[in-house]
């Protein structure tokens, strides 16, 4: 008897070692690369797939951003969250004016006194999308993909960043002078904004219109002549077609 429980505590083991092996072995198995979504970034070409099925007429990104964001018909989701960026931007500029009047403060009855200065971290990787030089001041101001504006001087030592509640699409900024001094030039989705007072405050450029709610853009481009001309390239959709506008 002891025999045999034995030889049935074995095979119980034996049993159990295999569907052990059997779940692994599923779980590492090699990835099937076919069940994995494309990148989509660019033009992305699958083994076996048709070079004309990857270059049709679509753009699998901004399908799944409008799946991600269903609306009503005829309500544009972009200009939602501009908006609720923009209202942020507003509210938190109030709070900063009510800060910068505050000078420093106690706390814990009195046993701690001192000014609150926000710090941020200075080893974060990245990079740079757009970058323009101020040759009066001698100074390089340069964006990044996530929409800040930094500035910075020619050795390199000392980087500020110019907004922190609001942010721009990545390719545009300029640098330019205006009568009333320096203005720095970039864009919120494809409508252009403008700050004086070295980022401060930001305001929407008057005299450009678009009859499409959805639109990215392109460049904008400085001339070297009397009055700082500026040409702005942006691209609209209409339904299924794209439009390219040039101010």
């Amino acid at each position: 008897m002891i025999f045999l429980y034995k030889k049935l505590g074995i095979l119980l083991l034996i049993c159990l070692g295999v569907v052990g092996f059997y779940f692994w072995s599923i779980q590492h198995e090699a990835p099937d690369f076919q069940n994995y979504p494309p990148p989509t970034e660019k033009t992305q070409i699958r083994e076996g797939q048709a070079e004309t099925e990857a270059n049709a007429d679509s753009n699998p990104r901004e399908d799944w951003l409008e799946m991600m964001h269903r609306t009503a018909p005829d309500t544009d989701w972009r200009s939602i969250e501009r908006k609720n960026m923009l209202d942020n931007y507003a509210h938190r500029q109030q709070l900063r004016q009510q800060i910068s009047t505050r000078g420093e403060e106690t706390v814990a009855n009195g046993h701690l006194t001192g000014e609150w200065i926000e710090k941020g971290s200075n080893n974060i990787a990245g990079n740079l999308t757009a970058v323009d030089f101020d040759s009066v001041i001698d100074s390089v101001y340069a964006i990044a993909p996530g929409g800040t504006i930094w500035k910075g001087d020619l050795s390199n030592s000392s980087w500020t960043t110019l907004n922190d509640d609001i942010l721009f699409s990545s390719n545009i900024l300029k640098i330019t002078y205006t009568p009333s001094g320096q203005r720095i030039i970039s864009a919120i989705g494809k409508y252009i904004y403008y700050s004086d007072d070295a980022g401060k405050n930001w305001t929407q450029a008057s005299g450009i219109s678009f009859n499409q709610n959805w639109g990215n853009p392109i460049d904008l481009i400085k001339v070297d002549d009397a009055t700082n001309t500026l040409y702005y390239l942006v691209r609209t959709r209409n339904g299924n077609a794209y439009q390219i506008w040039l101010y």
